[in-house]
């Protein structure tokens, strides 16, 4: 049976509402004036456009923001079963991505100090590790040429509920990440390495101080340690407008000084890291938005906005669905690094050197090029975006709803855009729009 809007409250003024998770305002109304003589005149039917209207004017615009505690398991929770290693086999992307920064990765290895004892890679928000370990074979293999004998210690940091089983299948060989040209693991490659994995996450301290010789991140570092507030606009911080656009900035900006000055306590003098993060480029290009005529935000948020118009989900729902990450522009990104005032700075980090880069969606250039079959192509674009944001979605939904309805209708929001991907694979994508920062720890 489809949940309908509920019928609109007999008063003329509708009880106002936090815009964030946690209500904390008091009903009021005000009672008509008696006058038997004068009978009131009586208040129109909004139409669900207006009245959804007149609810978000309504609104208490910013209230108390969502605690880390509450965002676990919304934020991102991976998609898949545990152990099949869902992430890395659907995310072919993601592979190009940490190819582009292989040079950027190897030339800054060659200057870090080795010291002694054993030398520690460290990979932040790993997923289920096979799509950084071309990489860490690589790097290895370089670092072994200074130093033949040398242990090496590749340490892994994601959040409690990861899929770590995926990682330890990809790691000791038991499972293959499905690449071309790497079929392998490193522990296979190389004697003397070991792998620890840490289940803190990168927003607070993860490792101990100045043990990370070299450390890493790839497309993780955009998604916030809280919600400021839901956005009403859209699915996603690009969406926003307004205070809830100023309030994710916010959010924003102290988690990036946060999470620099937590890998300087991490770094060892003279350690560096790269981190490859999802960006606003100076073209205004974006993870789905690009030179390409459709953009990926504005399909899903069709399709989400018209599943509550039709009344399949309710306006606090749709509004739950806000994507809990910010995609920072090239002066939010350097900013922490700037010399004297900045966080990072203060902590000791220096930017050496950042970029940005588009990189293209695999699954669309593949239809492109070789003319693969439309639903071929749709779902293999549907599924790398239902990697990372089913779990926002999904946790949208009131939990008063049973599991598998929830399911249902989740499902049905992917269906509905693989559908329309089918019909015409060649405008639909998910390129990916990153910096490139490399930044060191000074002596």
């Amino acid at each position: 049976m489809l949940l309908q809007p509920p019928p609109p409250p007999p008063l003329p003024l509708p009880l106002p509402h936090p815009l964030c998770d946690s209500a904390t305002a008091s009903p009021w109304g005000i009672s008509p004036i008696d006058n038997p003589q004068t009978p009131p005149t009586p208040t129109p039917t909004p139409t669900p456009t207006k009245k959804r209207e007149e609810e978000r004017s309504n609104r208490v615009r910013m209230g108390p923001p969502q605690t880390k505690e509450e965002a676990f398991g919304k934020a991102h929770v991976p998609y898949g079963d545990d152990g099949k290693g869902h992430y890395t086999l659907a995310t072919k992307g993601c592979f190009d991505v940490i190819d582009n920064a292989t040079s950027l990765c190897t030339q800054a290895l060659e200057t870090v100090p080795v010291g002694e004892g054993a030398f520690t890679f460290a990979d932040y928000g790993t997923a289920d590790g096979g799509t950084s370990m071309p990489l860490l074979s690589k790097l290895i293999g370089e670092f072994r040429k200074r130093e033949p004998s040398r242990e090496v210690v590749v340490a892994y940091e994601d959040q409690p509920n990861n899929d770590f089983k995926s990682l330890f299948f990809y790691v000791q060989g038991i499972a293959s990440v499905g690449r071309e040209g790497y079929d392998g693991t490193y522990l296979k490659e190389f004697d003397d390495v070991f792998v620890s994995v840490c289940g803190t996450s990168f927003h607070d301290q993860c490792f101990p101080t100045g043990t990370v010789h070299f450390g890493m991140s790839f497309t993780a570092m955009h998604w916030l340690s809280k919600k400021p507030c839901n956005i009403t606009t859209g699915v996603h911080m690009t969406q926003a407008k307004g205070q809830e656009k100023e309030a994710f900035a916010e959010q924003a900006a102290k988690d990036w000084e946060n999470i620099l000055v937590q890998r300087a306590k991490e770094l060892a003098p003279g350690g560096k890291m790269v981190i490859v993060n999802f960006c606003i480029d100076e073209n205004g290009y974006y993870l789905g938005k690009t030179d390409k005529p459709v953009c990926m935000y504005d399909t899903f948020n069709k399709h989400w906005s018209a599943m509550r118009d039709e009344g399949k989900i309710t306006q606090e729902e749709y509004e739950g669905g806000t994507i809990l990450n910010y995609y920072r522009n090239d002066e939010e990104m350097k900013k922490p690094f700037e010399e004297g005032s900045g966080a990072a700075y203060k902590a000791g980090l220096r930017l050496v050197s950042s970029k940005s880069m588009i990189t293209r969606c695999p699954y669309n250039e593949d239809y492109k090029a070789n003319g693969t079959d439309k639903l071929v192509a749709a779902k293999g674009i549907i599924g790398t975006m239902r990697t990372w944001s089913n779990s926002s979605f999904l946790t949208a939904l009131s939990n008063k709803r049973p599991e598998e309805e929830r399911k249902a209708l989740v499902d049905e929001l992917y269906g509905r855009y693989e559908n329309e991907i089918a019909q015409d694979p060649s405008i639909h994508h998910m390129d990916y729009a990153h910096h490139y920062i490399l930044f060191e720890k000074v002596v």
